[in-house]
């Protein structure tokens, strides 16, 4: 009995000790996977210096801030991580966010001050010695509790250690848990991934021995992880994907009847989709060898049936033909290198910090790419007016940290050295012409469509090549339809195209520009050559303007055009293509930046006098401002003060002798155009010239009608007459026709006072106004250049020689032909004795049948048709007509 009431006595004293001790703690809920505000000074300096480097960039902040106005935000990690999750509690303090306090079976006690470790060994031993069992903050409503408090929680997505007591018991799912959370209490749950990014390489398919050891970039382990932060820690940055709700997710049709543990299974699927989908955009797809990708090429059953096809053909061996396959592939296939992005990322910042003031990129519409980039693979088609732009698009997306694509580059660009580091930056070859080498068609053709099925990112320019003039060239289809067959060979469930307009203040090769159209004609104007130019560095060319349009569903294009021709399937294809290569011109055009030089250069050469005040070039360059502003057009950042964006362009101009300025006392400054510079100008004002085409085919059958009166009829004939004559030097809206184009330009008019309208018989009758007159002349002049040139090859082609002459000959003749008709004064404008001018004049004149093409062995001669005489005085009559507006205006300054 003694020892009875000894043995009770003791448990007694026991328990009111536990108690004690347990009140001496405050409470038994203290846990291993919870970091306070506090670290410890040895822990704050470490966790400083190690995370302090890490960008987190503040849209990223915002976009939590966003979701955590919206409901219960809960971190997402990836893959379970206890360094990530200090890094987490460690910077992502913001106002308006939950600091990330608690992270779901992550255990970092080794991180926790010796009183905090103390009281949670001291807490479990109590729970053992009463329960039997360690504390379960699941079960007795710890973490319900500190939501409730408003601490940040953390779970990770792939967690292999929880998976037994997962499976066992689905409660500790921290998923399942808040699945049954939101249930209980109806609060909006937003689950979003957050992780740090360490490298942009791409992930191997081959693995190393060190992956063996340390784990895989794309699930690392925990020496990993170290290495990662301590070796990159000034290079990493935060991602933040795409956010998940609960409540939405679960009332998806395809969740619905399900348990609430088979609905977390496939939450934490949904969110390692985001965070990969993430990663992907930055590092690009797994990254197989070069030789798979060639393997890949020449394995393909339709490749093999052309190397058949070749064999028989070329009475050849099988085995000579497919080597004869294998050195194609090999000098078309990129060899893509990390290690050359990051040398080529170094090189290229010091460059544009040398030679440009900055890159002007369009955010909003990066924003709206990278979101396309989360599901399919992105077709980039910028413009293409120099060297510079498949450069500066890559930088710009490895610094925006999208993966940089694989580039369609011309052959010639693939001499050493520097074809050998493009091949590595992602460049792949293709020759300027596959007419009549099937294989290499077949093989070029395949190469697309097996980068796309892997799921890389390229980019090519529509254009074909460098645009000499400013303008967008027309659409070559060649690029369009490898990329429209991959996808109708189900490469990809869908292919995102990316219409980008690349522009500058002042472009590099605008010399070699020049002496193209003049005629000198540069074969070495390549890159290489570029570089070599000892004098790039000494001058500064001002701003780079990138904007992105919308992306284009390939799937949905087809869609929407299937069936153009139902009785001929290939022809409806053509159709689509075509289509879609309009399509993209115009986007692109619809983003090209207006600049205060582009301006300047246009108010310089339209001017109808030799001579311009500095208040009539004012007045010329508010006239154009204004009417941009009126179509939307999208302007540089300079222009937002216009006086003196216009007073640097004038000072600029006059820097490099451009202009001459005449200034005498109490009289204002005159601005001469010396005629050796007009086709210096001439590039840039090209570059916004398709803002004002319109406005310039109105402009020009308004001053040439008798008395500048004239009907709607009458403007509307011309405005179709000028369309297809320069059908070859622009690309039009075909979202707008042309009476809806009219009618807007004569409202525009009207509304300023250029003219007034009066229904007639039916007929609206058009008068101009003196100030029409005066404004007016400075749209229709834009056009004179363009005018004249046509003029002087349709009155040249009846003294085409009787044998014949080349495209070549013919040109030359053509120069010297405009050469002495300016020295006439029967040519204004210097700049329409271009080669380029003369080009597009020729292939409409072949185009309307003026002229004849016959084969002389390897040459094409050019021979006048004498049948289309007829056409041709029409033509020309038409076209003296308008060219007259700018003489009469000339000669009457």
């Amino acid at each position: 009995m003694d020892t009875d009431k000894l043995t009770q006595r003791g448990r007694q004293r026991k328990i009111k000790r536990l108690k004690w001790l347990a009140r001496w703690l405050g409470g038994l809920d203290w846990y291993a996977n919870e970091l306070g505000e506090r670290h410890g000074r040895v822990f704050s300096f470490l966790f400083d210096r190690i995370f302090g480097g890490i960008r987190i960039e503040p849209e990223k902040v915002d976009k939590l801030r966003h979701y955590a106005g919206k409901g219960r935000i809960i971190y997402a990690l990836p893959w379970r991580s206890p360094l990530d999750f200090l890094f987490l509690n460690a910077r992502l303090r913001y106002p308006g966010l939950p600091m990330p306090e608690i992270a779901y079976n992550i255990n970092v006690w080794r991180f926790q001050s010796f009183r905090k470790c103390l009281r949670i060994l001291l807490a479990d031993f109590i729970h053992w010695v009463n329960f039997g069992s360690l504390p379960d903050p699941f079960t007795n409503k710890y973490y319900l509790r500190r939501l409730q408090e408003g601490a940040g929680f953390v779970a990770s997505i792939e967690d292999p250690d929880s998976f037994t007591q997962r499976m066992g018991n689905p409660l500790h799912d921290p998923f399942y848990h808040l699945i049954k959370l939101w249930r209980k209490r109806g609060e909006t749950i937003i689950i979003i991934p957050v992780f740090p990014i360490f490298e942009k390489a791409p992930d191997r398919e081959e693995k190393s021995v060190l992956d063996i050891f340390i784990g895989p970039k794309d699930r690392p382990g925990r020496l990993r992880k170290i290495v990662h932060y301590l070796r990159h820690y000034k290079n990493a940055f935060v991602e933040v994907a795409d956010p998940i709700t609960i409540e939405m997710f679960a009332a998806r049709p395809d969740q619905r009847g399900l348990t609430d543990e088979e609905i977390a299974f496939n939450l934490r699927k949904e969110l390692w989709e985001h965070a990969v989908r993430e990663q992907r955009v930055i590092r690009g797809p797994v990254q197989k060898s070069r030789t798979q990708l060639m393997e890949a090429v020449l394995r393909d059953p339709e490749v093999l049936k052309v190397i058949r096809a070749e064999v028989k053909r070329q009475q050849k061996t099988f085995s000579a033909v497919r080597r004869q396959a294998a050195k194609t592939i090999d000098e078309i296939a990129a060899n893509y290198s990390q290690s050359v992005i990051e040398f080529l990322d170094l090189v290229l910042s010091f460059a544009w910090q040398r030679v440009y003031d900055g890159v002007i990129v369009d955010e909003p519409g990066l924003a709206r790419v990278r979101e396309a980039a989360k599901r399919y693979p992105l077709v980039f088609i910028p413009s293409h007016k120099s060297h510079v732009d498949y450069l500066v698009l890559s930088w710009v997306l490895y610094h925006y940290n999208m993966v940089p694509p694989h580039i369609a580059a011309g052959i010639n660009l693939s001499t050493w050295p520097i074809g050998t580091i493009f091949r590595k930056a992602g460049a792949f070859f293709l020759r300027r012409t596959f007419r009549g080498n099937n294989l290499y068609g077949a093989i070029f053709a395949k190469y697309i469509e097996v980068l796309i099925r892997e799921g890389y990112n390229i980019e090519f320019f529509i254009e074909g090549g460098r645009s000499r003039t400013g303008r967008l060239l027309l659409p070559k289809m060649g690029m369009v339809k490898y990329v429209v067959e991959a996808f109708q060979h189900n490469a990809a469930k869908d292919v995102m195209i990316v219409p980008i307009y690349i522009g500058y203040d002042q472009i590099i090769e605008e010399g070699e520009y020049l002496e193209e159209m003049h005629g000198v004609k540069n074969p070495k104007g390549n890159l290489f050559e570029l570089l070599k130019n000892r004098n790039l560095f000494s001058k500064r060319y001002g701003h780079i303007y990138i904007n992105f349009a919308e992306p284009i569903s390939l799937k949905r294009h087809l869609a929407e055009t299937a069936g153009e021709d139902p009785e001929d399937p290939d022809a409806s294809q053509t159709i689509a293509t075509s289509n879609l290569a309009e399509k993209v011109i115009q986007r692109i055009n619809r983003q090209q930046v207006v600049t205060a030089f582009a301006l300047m250069s246009a108010a310089l050469l339209t001017s109808p006098a030799k001579a311009i005040t500095r208040s009539e070039l004012l007045n010329a360059l508010a006239l154009y401002y204004q009417y941009l502003l009126e179509t939307g057009a999208r302007f540089a950042q300079s222009l937002d003060n216009f006086t003196k964006a216009m007073d640097d362009a004038i000072k600029y101009y006059q820097s490099r002798k451009l202009i001459e300025v005449e200034e005498t006392e109490g009289e204002e400054p005159i601005y001469t155009l010396p005629e050796e510079h007009r086709l210096s100008l001439e590039m840039y004002k090209n570059m916004l010239l398709h803002h004002f085409l319109p406005m310039s085919f109105i402009s020009l059958s308004l001053l040439s009608a008798d008395y500048g009166e004239c009907s709607d009829g009458k403007l509307r004939e011309d405005y179709r007459f000028l369309r297809e004559l320069l059908k070859f030097d622009f690309v039009y809206d075909p979202e707008v026709d042309d009476p809806g184009q009219v009618e807007r330009c004569l409202q525009y008019l009207e509304k300023g006072r250029n003219l007034t309208t009066a229904p007639i018989d039916h007929h609206l009758q058009v008068n101009v106004t003196p100030k029409g007159r005066e404004d007016l002349v400075y749209f229709a002049s834009m056009l004179t250049n363009f005018l004249e040139a046509y003029g002087i090859v349709l009155n040249a082609l009846p003294k085409l020689p009787e044998k014949g002459e080349t495209e070549k000959e013919f040109l030359a003749r053509l120069r010297k032909i405009g050469q002495r008709l300016h020295k006439q004064g029967q040519v204004l404008r210097p700049e329409a004795l271009s080669l380029l001018l003369f080009q597009n004049a020729l292939k409409l004149s072949r185009d309307r049948g003026l002229v004849r093409v016959e084969k002389d062995g390897e040459k094409q001669l050019y021979l006048y048709n004498e049948k289309g005489d007829d056409q041709r005085n029409q033509l020309l009559t038409h076209i003296s007509k308008f060219i007259r507006v700018e003489k009469y205006h000339y000669l009457a300054k």
